[in-house]
């Protein structure tokens, strides 16, 4: 009974943590940014809107999109610092949760290193427009 116990309460625990990643891109989602914000209420949060990337996913299919975020996540994790994440929105968007000190900076930075983005789909060079907003 007890070896029962135990397993139900590690299938709890996995359900728990499965519920914050998205089971697509497997990016955290929006429950898990909500939890970030929770945790450090004074945070910057910045918004990546790909607008060119509709027409490339009508084109090439949902793959692209999917590669195309996790792809553009880790590019972006060796600039963040510990405790920050990049979140997984519907659509074409992307969140950044950022810690406040010299966030204005950090942005300026991530701005910068985003142009610097490349991304090929089968060989073919993409490069959809990023916009980058903040509050």
């Amino acid at each position: 009974m007890a070896v029962l116990a135990t397993r139900q309460r590690a299938v709890v625990r996995r359900i728990q943590r499965l519920a914050y990643v998205d089971p697509v891109v497997h990016l955290p989602n929006v429950r898990a940014l909500n939890r970030a914000l929770r945790d450090a209420p004074w945070s910057a949060l910045c918004y990546l809107h790909i607008p060119g990337m509709e027409m490339l996913v009508k084109n090439y299919g949902i793959m692209l999109r999917i590669q195309y975020k996790q792809k553009l996540s880790h590019w972006l994790s060796p600039l963040l610092e510990p405790g920050e994440d990049v979140y997984q929105l519907s659509g074409n968007d992307l969140a950044l949760r950022l810690n406040t000190e010299s966030h204005q900076e950090r942005i300026t930075a991530l701005d910068s290193h985003l142009k610097q983005f490349r991304f090929f789909w089968d060989g073919m060079p993409m490069q959809p427009q990023i916009g980058v907003s903040y509050c």
